[in-house]
């Protein structure tokens, strides 16, 4: 089977007919091909791609091509040899992408010189919230349509290749996964990483920090460690790097190399410490994270139902257009995925803050829970790691059909009181016994409908003068629904909650409205000094309303109790999402 992991350019899309050479009504030697009606044993089609399973004898000699329903026999378009993955040795699995709602027939041309077909329908994704909103390229990669921008850039992607994978980014090639997007900044064509499989990394061997450095009291374990740390040779700028951590003998990462796993290469891993008057106070880290800087359009994606990401995250910083969807995080060390924006100081020419990027869209993926081996913080804090999904500095942001299994910081949105962002979507996500910050928001406006919040803590914390409209969200078994936060400094807090449902929650300080339309008293302005976006979800200037019809207009929205079945069943990566309503 042709397995090896590459590249490929789009030019038009997936969608460019292209001829496959096969008409079995009608071919040019007059051989009709020879259909085989078992060769494809399951098919189905999903948000904007379809899958088959299907049986050979030999896979190196598999083709597989497709076209829309109904269409010319030579509009078969071939996909890509890396979308075919063994599930044994006579079985193989195929996932179509980047295809527009619509039917379509796979073909698959076994070894055997047979053809065996299957007719799929496809749907679409749900567009909407901030990230789409006013917009009318697509996010990342993709157009608005579910096909590839033009000239996209494609890298296929697994654990064996992650450090040898070559991709021609700008007018320069680059090796390895975390190269190549690095590279992307010096790129103006979008970059579609796709991603076969779980890719991991090393992590810090497990030391426990609160016994090593003083159980119980803090103040004793940061002396311990500035004691154990500051011998350490090669700080520099107040940081200690990778090798240097090692090559003091302070931690090493071979617990991980000893059962296989090898390292991403290209990953930020350092100590950071904090001196006032040359006297250490207290130490930070920051740990496996693939640090993306000033690269735009950029799509992270997994192919199939089982595609991940094992003890590493992402970091976002000063992109614009840029989508996660249908992978699985697990055991990272930082966030997951962060996104910042600028560097939130304020302008003094513009008297605006510096959050001028956009457009983050984060959907269909599933967030387990982190892990931090080696947590140096005097908080000892990041355990489950620093964050699930966490967004600052930044605008238009939609997180949407994620599922978040058991995570302790969720979903932070501004990392201060002083700290601005805004037009934030949060819908059908299913917050799955988790324990805070779903979000924990500030300085922002958000949307949030149709979530699903099971065993929460902490679910809705809303802080210094953010505007919360809360709308057909089901709250089961939680403690602190929905709470604010209110100081001397930020009295305009509020969370406008429309048709929300609790179920043997506690602690809502939402203010319940009975029509959608209801105009609150508040204070929000999340750009600084300009747009105030106190009642934001009935000016149709600042978000998607429908004034003639008094709604949010969005693509699907349903009462709370069946949102909460929907967040189950169709929330998270390899749920094959096809709700065609």
């Amino acid at each position: 089977m042709k397995k090896v992991l590459g590249i490929a350019l789009s030019t038009i899309a997936l969608l460019a007919f292209v001829s496959c050479g096969g008409d079995k009504d009608n071919n040019n030697n007059n051989n009709p091909i020879v259909v085989d009606d078992n060769a494809i044993t399951e098919s189905s089609g999903y948000a904007e791609g379809a899958y088959a399973i299907f049986n050979d004898t030999d896979f190196s000699r598999t083709t597989v091509s497709y076209k829309v329903k109904g269409a010319d026999d030579s509009s078969y378009t071939k996909v890509d040899d890396n979308l075919i993955r063994l599930k044994s040795e006579n079985t193989a699995r195929v996932d179509i992408v980047g295809l527009s709602a619509g039917d379509y027939t796979i073909k698959v041309d076994t070894a055997d010189g047979k053809s065996s077909y299957a007719d799929v329908a496809v749907s679409a994704y749900d567009r909407s919230g901030y990230a789409h909103f006013n917009r009318e390229e697509g996010v990342g990669a993709y157009n608005n349509d579910g096909t590839l921008k033009n000239d996209a850039v494609v890298v296929y992607v697994d654990d064996a290749t992650k450090n040898t994978v070559t991709a021609t980014i700008g007018d320069s090639e680059y090796t390895g996964l975390s190269a190549i997007l690095k590279a992307q900044a010096n790129s103006d064509k979008p970059l579609d990483i796709r991603v076969i499989g779980t890719i991991k990394t090393t992590q810090w061997n497990y030391i426990d920090t609160k016994n090593v450095y003083g159980e119980g009291n803090s103040d004793a374990r940061v002396n311990k460690q500035i004691e154990l740390f500051d011998n350490a040779e090669g700080w520099a700028s107040n940081k200690l790097y990778e090798e240097d951590i090692k090559k003091a003998g302070l931690n090493q990462m071979t617990n991980d190399e000893s059962n296989g796993i090898t390292k991403l290469e290209g990953l930020t891993n350092y100590m950071s410490r904090k001196q006032t008057n040359g006297v250490t106070t207290e130490y930070d880290s920051y740990f496996n994270d693939l640090d993306v800087k000033y690269a735009n359009n950029i799509t992270i994606e997994g192919i199939g139902e089982s595609a991940g990401i094992f003890q590493f995250g992402f970091t976002f910083s000063g992109c614009n257009s840029v989508e996660v969807r249908n992978l699985t995080f697990d055991a990272y060390t930082e966030d997951a995925i962060g996104i910042q924006g600028g560097d939130g100081k304020l302008n003094a020419k513009t008297g605006l803050y510096n959050i001028d990027y956009e457009g983050y869209w984060i959907h269909n993926s599933t967030f387990n829970v982190g892990v931090n081996n080696w947590d140096v913080t005097k908080e000892n804090d990041k355990a489950d790691g620093d964050g699930s999904t966490d967004f600052k500095y930044a605008h238009n942001l939609t997180i949407d059909y994620v599922r978040y299994n058991g995570t302790h910081k969720t979903a932070l949105i501004g990392p201060g009181d002083s700290a601005f962002q805004y037009n934030i979507t949060l819908h059908h996500n299913y917050y799955n016994d988790c324990g805070s910050r779903m979000p924990l928001l500030r300085q922002s406006n958000v949307h949030m409908y149709n979530n699903y919040y099971y065993s929460g803590n902490n679910c809705q914390d809303i802080r210094a003068n953010a505007f919360a409209y809360s709308e057909y969200n089901y709250f089961e078994d939680c403690n602190n629904a929905q709470i604010i936060k209110v100081t001397d400094t930020y009295q305009g807090t509020i969370i406008k909650s429309f048709n929300d449902v609790h179920n043997n929650s506690t602690k809502t300080q939402a203010t319940v409205v009975t029509q959608r339309d209801a105009s609150l008293t508040g204070l929000c302005k999340p750009d600084g000094t300009t747009t105030d976006y106190t009642n934001f979800d009935t000016n149709t200037l600042l978000f998607y309303y429908d004034a003639v019809n008094k709604k949010s207009n969005v693509t699907y929205m349903s009462s709370a109790e069946d949102a909460k079945q929907d967040c189950i069943a169709y929330a998270g990566a390899g749920t094959l999402f096809n709700r065609l309503k």
